[in-house]
């Protein structure tokens, strides 16, 4: 009998250490009665819970914080966070023609004569870059495509209207604005200093580009041989307010991001379901980002449909080409085109490629340029249309006068008849103007079918 009172006091000790032990080691370990955790670091939720047996603790690990520890949650289909929701379509950052970068909350300076490159105008949004050595005007368009700059590679060369944001400390007097200021300044005219002659995008004729001079706010033609400096321009993607508001273009949704909550309750001892979070980023002021919706395509300032049947001319539009590329690649591009079961398309005729334009009365079909498929000549068609009606309007970025939405300029497959040997007629859809370009030049291309 004595000897069963001690092993029953032994073992009445043993318990009583176990529980204070317990007790002691959850006082300072272990969190309250609901710890919520989320997952926020991109990796899954652990596999194993903690356990109901009396002489198992959970598997703590210690917080980096503050020394508190977090059991994992069981949730195996716990997702990366942030994740984008999944989307055939592309995920589109506006206004942009690539999307190989993020677009990050600029951290930039505000342009001034001082200030390091890339800098950000507050007046416009833009961004500029730093200003390049002498180059011809095809170089100084080809460097900035090309040109990757403070994290961005989606530069461009900025057009002429574009480029005269940067005037200052110049007074222009209506209706001779052309004729540059009419003050004199010792103040530099160029926001970003002492600039003389910029190139900008804005072409002319075949052969002549505009430039724009700083030091007296002229603009002018320049021969495309000619070298200047130029400097390449990007938009902040943000504050773009044709499409980065609480509105989104058709036929698009924002790609939303998503954050799971899991809480571990200790009353019960388990995970308690997990919640999901959406946030949609048409509130957000860091990005601006959506994905066009299935069968949408973005085409630089809308999502359309492709290939787009276009019942006002009976033609059948492809997808953009995905890189800019020269006359004759072009021409190869669309005869070898398979798109959507059919493989007869062809790159089009200019007076095919004017069926696109709308809002334009130089540039749409029967519009005031002569330049078609019948009048090719640059002296007897280009020059002889009434009021200039080929050169297009002031530049405008919103693709109002495409019905695709398309901004740049696009190859025809209609060639100078000889007044500009080794030349084929485009057209730029920013201003509606047509150039007989050399073929090597490198445009943007959409085939067409009938």
């Amino acid at each position: 009998m004595k000897k069963l009172c001690v092993i029953f006091v032994i073992f009445s000790l043993f318990i009583f250490a176990g529980c204070g032990g317990s007790k002691s080691k959850n006082k300072e370990e272990a969190p309250g009665p609901e710890e919520t955790v989320t997952d926020d670091d991109g990796s899954n939720a652990a596999d194993t819970e903690p356990s109901d047996e009396p002489d198992t603790e959970p598997t703590e690990e210690p917080d980096q914080d503050n020394g508190d520890t977090t059991p994992e949650p069981s949730d195996d289909d716990a997702d990366t966070i942030p994740e984008q929701n999944d989307n055939d379509s592309d995920t589109d950052s506006i206004p942009s023609d690539n999307d190989d970068i993020e677009e990050p909350q600029p951290n930039l300076p505000e342009c001034t004569p001082e200030s390091e490159m890339p800098c950000i105008d507050s007046e416009t949004w833009l961004i500029w870059s730093e200003k390049t050595e002498e180059l011809n005007w095809n170089d100084a368009v080809t460097y900035c495509e090309e040109l990757k700059e403070g994290g961005y590679n989606d530069w461009r060369l900025p057009g002429v209207d574009v480029l005269l944001t940067l005037l200052q400390n110049c007074e222009l007097t209506p209706p001779l604005e052309s004729l540059g200021c009419s003050n004199s300044s010792e103040e530099p005219r160029s926001k970003l200093g002492y600039d003389t002659v910029l190139w900008s995008s804005s072409s002319s004729y075949s052969s002549d580009a505009l430039a724009a001079n700083f030091s007296n706010g002229t603009t002018g033609s320049k021969n495309i041989d000619n070298t200047y400096e130029a400097r390449c321009v990007r938009i902040w993607k943000e504050n773009k307010k044709a499409t980065c508001s609480n509105e989104i273009p058709q036929n698009a949704d924002w790609n939303s991001v998503s954050v799971i909550t899991q809480t571990w309750d200790w009353e019960t001892a388990q995970w308690l379901p997990s919640t999901t979070t959406v946030f949609n980023n048409e509130t957000s002021e860091a990005e601006c980002r959506f994905a066009c919706n299935s069968g949408y395509q973005w085409t630089e300032t809308r999502c359309s449909a492709f290939p787009y049947y276009d019942s006002d001319s009976g033609f059948t539009w492809s997808s953009l080409a995905p890189d800019k590329i020269s006359f004759d690649e072009a021409k190869s591009y669309c005869s070898k085109l398979n798109e959507s079961g059919y493989s007869d398309w062809h790159l089009p005729t200019i007076s095919e490629l004017r069926t696109l334009v709308q809002n334009h009365s130089g540039a749409e079909t029967g519009g005031l340029c002569l330049i078609t498929d019948e009048c090719l000549s640059h002296k007897d068609c280009y020059l002889a249309s009434p009021q200039n009606g080929c050169s297009g309007y002031e530049e405008d970025l919103s693709g109002k006068y495409s019905k695709l939405g398309d901004i740049y300029f696009f190859w025809s497959s209609s060639e100078d008849p000889g007044d500009y040997p080794g030349s084929a007629w485009s057209l730029g859809f920013s201003r509606g103007n047509f150039i007989d370009y050399d073929k090597k030049q490198p445009f943007k291309v959409r085939c067409v079918r009938k």
